[in-house]
């Protein structure tokens, strides 16, 4: 809800930098798959529709990775990505869904990313946290090629003003499409300082704290938040002193503010 009072939200550091602008929140679609069990003799049908998709892709992320101007690092995301494709957890897990337990290959598909990423989650581990976000991209990815619709990261070529983005968490593939000269500003719930989000805000000069808390609840679309990707905190409704005297070298003074950690 819209308020007045000034809180300051605190998480990680991921890319250094500050910028005082509009907020863009960035609610990813739900998956909507339709539970259908199928007949023995579709079962070919299904695992052929699912193959297909695999590697539709994979040629999607060639395509990407063939790009001239694309940096290193994110080909190396890329890369790692397709990888994925070929992973048994993942390839294997899927066909099997849909060999055993006669379930479609957009719902074999789905059951098999969760199941994979909340095993990631569940070791409370950083990298395998990480390792979970890039299941669930490249499960949405291999889903949309399955299901013939358009991503709902299309949209983030298209922002016309500088922006802070808030969002749950971003993935590698929102991150390569996002428009970096409109991008001023990242604020997340989700992420790590050493994840592929992280290191393609780095690469893109985007200022960026992860790791915040209610944020995506609590603050609204085209309000004008701060964020603070040194110190590592985002503050909603800040108050003219803090705005005017920003980037000084003393400690940003907050009055009456509520902090949420």
């Amino acid at each position: 809800m819209p308020t007045n009072r000034t809180t300051i939200y605190r998480g990680i550091p991921a890319s250094f930098g500050k910028f005082y602008g509009k907020a863009l929140k960035i609610i990813s679609s739900n998956h909507i798959i339709l539970q259908t069990f199928i007949k023995e003799a579709d079962i070919k049908v299904e695992v052929t529709k699912f193959l297909k998709a695999l590697g539709r892709t994979k040629k999607e992320l060639e395509a990407i990775i063939s790009k001239k101007s694309m940096n290193q690092d994110i080909k190396d995301i890329l890369v790692s990505q397709i990888c994925m494709l070929d992973d048994p957890l993942l390839l294997d897990g899927v066909i099997k869904k849909i060999q055993e337990n006669h379930e479609n290959a957009a719902l074999a598909l789905f059951n098999t990313i969760d199941q994979i990423s909340n095993k990631f989650t569940s070791l409370n581990d950083d990298y395998f946290s990480e390792r979970a976000v890039d299941i669930r991209d490249i499960g949405r990815r291999i889903e949309d090629n399955l299901l013939g619709r358009k991503s709902d990261y299309n949209i983030l070529p298209a922002i016309k003003e500088e922006v802070i983005i808030v969002a749950h968490e971003l993935t590698p593939s929102q991150m390569i499409h996002i428009d970096k000269k409109m991008v001023k500003g990242i604020a997340t719930e989700m992420g790590g300082k050493t994840g592929h989000m992280a290191i393609l805000a780095k690469n893109y000069s985007i200022p960026t704290v992860v790791g915040l808390n209610k944020i995506t609840s609590e603050i609204v679309d085209n309000e004008f938040i701060l964020i603070d990707a040194d110190q590592g905190f985002v503050i909603r409704n800040p108050v003219i002193n803090q705005i005017k005297y920003y980037g000084s070298s003393s400690p940003i003074q907050a009055i009456q503010e509520e902090e949420v950690s």
